[in-house]
């Protein structure tokens, strides 16, 4: 908060981009602009003395001074009270963001509560002012307009055609690399590898250099981490989830957190058990640095802020706004999605489309969906190896192949049909 208020109370250039931001207050003319850079200035003062238990009523008090409008007044409270929310060790473009979603969130509430009340008093005229001056303030979202005249436009098509390799040939060769705001969906089954090539892939990832985010819906942290640990260390899941390791475990394990200790990029995990397109949102806006590849395990089971009549509704408006969140933060997104239980129990070799369970239409948001099953359920019983039924379901710019994986479940390892586990 600190580092906030100091940067836009003291330099011009940072002023101006709050300012941009829609969070300095427009409507203000220069005399109350003034105003305005003294009560930041006021707020520092408070926050190197650790004196925040009364700034909001002098806040109040100044405010009563210099502003009298009192739509004006309510406004500006709403930012002080979200600058008051901002964190000790964030710097200046978290700080914004954070600013700039709870000030809109709050200006927007104010407003519409406000509408609400001029409606009940038979004032549209009122109620849609209000809403319009409120729009105002919302930065719209940013558009690219490009031209074909442009050669530049031409060369950037060309750089982008090599996506980020999963590490899987018969994917990487059909796709040719998942590319920045591509959605990309694995339908399957219950149990039967979702979770485990999406780890995968996000490991790979990983190792090859790029920053990856994990974000998981279903598992708790701990358990993402000791399959990750697995995997790398082809220790057995069981021996890490009851904890009876030996000095070669023990010195495995060692050297695999020193290798990813040394290494420049990220793997953030993300434990979010009750997610929702905001809190993705929000969190993608803080990561630093910003993750090359995001992974969502799984697509199915985010929640919706919207209550809808229909469970199908509520997943495809949710598969809308995560593609949605990929162009946003111009980064290619794998998710999952289950299907059918009567898919299931068919003995069709691959999983196609329509056995995508409640929302078949959510394929239609994606870029690249494939299927995976279990080649023969029944060998699990005798050993945790089996083989994975894959077939690319869509794929808007590549072929649409079939191929086989292999997958360990004893260290959750899935790899090439051609590589030995």
């Amino acid at each position: 908060m600190k580092e906030f208020l100091k940067a836009i109370a003291s330099d011009r250039n940072l002023y101006k981009r709050a300012k941009e931001e829609g969070l300095v207050p427009q409507w203000f003319g220069s005399k109350e602009e003034k105003q305005f850079v003294k009560f930041l200035d006021f707020l520092y003062d408070s926050t190197q003395d650790n004196q925040l238990s009364n700034i909001h009523d002098l806040m109040i008090h100044l405010a009563d001074i210099y502003i009298s409008d009192d739509d004006e007044r309510t406004k500006f409270l709403l930012f002080v009270d979200n600058v008051l929310a901002c964190q000790v060790d964030h710097n200046f473009d978290t700080s914004l963001k954070l600013v700039k979603e709870r000030f809109l969130s709050k200006l927007l509430t104010f407003s519409l509560k406000k509408a609400t009340y001029f409606l009940k008093e038979g004032n549209l005229h009122k109620a849609l002012e209000t809403v319009q001056k409120t729009s105002f303030f919302i930065p719209s979202t940013p558009q690219s307009v490009v031209t074909v005249k442009d050669r530049t436009v031409h060369e950037d098509a060309f750089k982008t055609f090599s996506g980020i390799k999963t590490g899987y040939s018969s994917i990487d060769n059909a796709t040719k690399g998942f590319r920045p705001g591509e959605l990309i969906i694995i339908v399957s089954g219950f149990a039967e590898g979702k979770s485990t090539l999406l780890l995968n892939i996000a490991y790979n990832t990983f190792l090859s250099g790029y920053n990856v985010a994990f974000f998981s819906l279903e598992m708790p942290y701990l358990q993402v981490i000791r399959r990750f640990d697995s995997l790398s260390t082809s220790i057995p899941y069981s021996k890490l989830k009851s904890g009876n390791l030996d000095s070669s475990d023990k010195k495995k394990i060692d050297e695999h957190i020193n290798r990813f200790k040394n290494m420049s990029n990220q793997f953030y995990i993300v434990d979010c058990p009750e997610c929702t397109i905001s809190f993705l949102d929000s969190k993608l806006s803080t990561l630093n640095p910003k993750p090359d590849l995001v992974v969502i395990d799984y697509l199915s089971i985010i929640k919706s802020e919207v209550v809808f009549k229909s469970l199908w509704e509520s997943l495809n408006t949710v598969t809308v706004k995560v593609r949605s969140l990929a162009r946003k933060f111009n980064v290619p997104i794998v998710t999952a999605a289950q299907v059918r239980r009567d898919a299931i129990e068919s003995d069709r070799e691959f999983y196609e489309a329509y056995d995508i369970a409640l929302a078949f239409s959510m394929i239609q948001h994606a870029d690249i969906v494939f299927s995976v099953r279990i080649d023969d359920p029944d060998v699990l019983q005798v050993a945790p190896t089996c083989l994975l039924k894959c077939k690319f379901l869509k794929d808007r710019d590549g072929e649409r192949p079939t191929f086989t994986l292999r997958a360990d479940f004893s260290i959750f390892k899935v790899s090439d049909l051609s590589v030995s586990v």
